[in-house]
């Protein structure tokens, strides 16, 4: 695995790599500035891929989408999927000074994380999934995590930073809580989730090498506590999610169940949190609907992951030859679709780019149950939904005092560094 190169191999693929779509970039190509992260306007790149038409074939190599209707049939397909046809164990492609091509699916393999796992492995877990952390299973726990996030506030005062200070904290927390580990396994399991930030982007993104290290060590820590706890279980169940998935999971699906809850599910809820009360903030009378109803705390969630997705982009590799919108795209191609160009689709949302409680549902494509970060949609709707809902009730004068910042080399989280607030 790259990860396990020498720190010279290592950080010579990742510098080659950030080279490599930083170049790409600079020849004007949307989705390499999109790899690139830096400081473009995301809105503006949103603009340019639907420009390109229904697919365009990038000079990364990869094609893209942000068209919601072939984004929508690419996600449902079973000749898409996150592996490379025929190719056991990690997926990846080191670069190097020798390497005559360059490719960007799969830039850190990071496979303790359980994101590249099969169609065929995302059905089973899809199911248990369901059974574990669907609506009506995370029905009873609704008053409990809106009290534990409540009680997070109550120390809470004047400036902070929503982000380091609430959202980042209590996503960990929360998502511990409901796996059912104890406080001091809590601790730790919030500490670990600082190292684990990256990991999403750095699928697609190249990070430091000091920050590769620290995510697999992060990844490792968190696997080890992770199978401790649910061999506990597998002797003695108990009303959380790991007992619920060591009732219908095999070994392996549980784990991956729970790795991927602890790894996506953390990030994103977090990140759904800081971006729901941005687009809130910004738009006072949308804040008022929900201190008025917190009830509609879930609502403003849903709005959040259509009109700014806590995932932004989707990484698929083709299974064999498949059509996309006339064109023929070869097996072991990489496509990608662009979640947030895609959720502001015209043709299927009315005045797509207003963040609007009010409106009717609109389609996204933001926790496709197809994709290993999808299965963590669930918990991270819930948990969002809690914590926006607690903010209502406990402080519901909050302002900004800036407007937030976020990370370089985040293309597809777009993580918030930082939202300063006044409470």
């Amino acid at each position: 695995m790259i990860i396990t190169e020498s720190d010279d191999r290592l950080r010579e693929h990742l510098m080659l790599t950030r080279g490599y779509q930083w170049v790409q970039g600079a020849q004007g190509d949307p989705f390499a500035l999109l790899l690139r992260s830096d400081n473009q306007d995301p809105d503006a790149l949103r603009v340019r891929v639907r420009e390109q038409g229904p697919v365009f074939h990038s000079i990364t190599g990869t094609w893209v989408t942000g068209d919601h209707a072939l984004g929508s049939r690419i996600l449902a397909d079973p000749g898409c999927g996150p592996r490379h046809p025929g190719v056991e164990g990690p997926q990846e492609h080191l670069i190097t000074y020798a390497t005559s091509t360059q490719r960007f699916c799969h830039v850190l393999a990071l496979e303790d994380a359980f994101l590249n796992l099969d169609r065929a492995a995302c059905e089973r877990l899809a199911m248990t999934a369901e059974a574990a952390m669907g609506p009506e299973a995370l029905e009873p726990y609704t008053k409990d995590a809106r009290g534990f996030c409540e009680q997070r506030l109550e120390d809470l005062r004047g400036a902070v930073d929503l982000m380091s200070d609430y959202a980042a904290p209590t996503a960990a927390a929360l998502v511990g809580k409901l796996l059912g580990l104890g406080q001091d396994d809590r601790d730790r399991f919030t500490a670990l989730a600082r190292g684990l930030a990256p990991v999403l982007d750095s699928t697609v993104c190249p990070p430091s090498a000091t920050s590769a290290r620290h995510m697999s060590a992060a990844l490792s820590a968190t696997r080890e506590l992770l199978s401790a706890r649910l061999e506990e279980r597998r002797q003695e169940r108990q009303n959380d999610l790991l007992s619920a998935f060591t009732r219908t999971a095999s070994e392996e699906d549980a784990l991956a169940l729970a790795m991927v809850t602890s790894v996506a599910g953390v990030e994103v809820l977090a990140n759904l949190v800081a971006n729901t009360m941005a687009a809130l903030l910004e738009r006072p009378e949308q804040w008022e609907l929900v201190r008025r109803d917190p009830g509609m705390a879930g609502q403003a969630v849903e709005e959040t992951l259509r009109h700014d997705p806590p995932v932004r982009l989707h990484s698929l590799i083709t299974q064999h030859e498949v059509e996309l919108a006339g064109e023929t795209v070869p097996a072991d191609s990489h496509v990608v679709v662009v979640v947030d160009a895609a959720n502001r689709d015209p043709g299927v949302c009315s005045d797509p780019d207003t963040f609007d409680l009010t409106r009717t549902a609109a389609p996204h494509l933001t926790l496709p149950v197809s994709l290993p970060v999808g299965l963590a949609g669930r918990v991270a709707r819930f948990g969002a939904t809690a914590a926006v809902g607690a903010l209502a009730v406990r402080r519901p004068t909050v302002t900004a005092t800036e407007p937030p910042t976020r990370h370089l080399r985040s293309p597809v989280v777009g993580r918030v560094a930082r939202q300063p607030v006044s409470l």
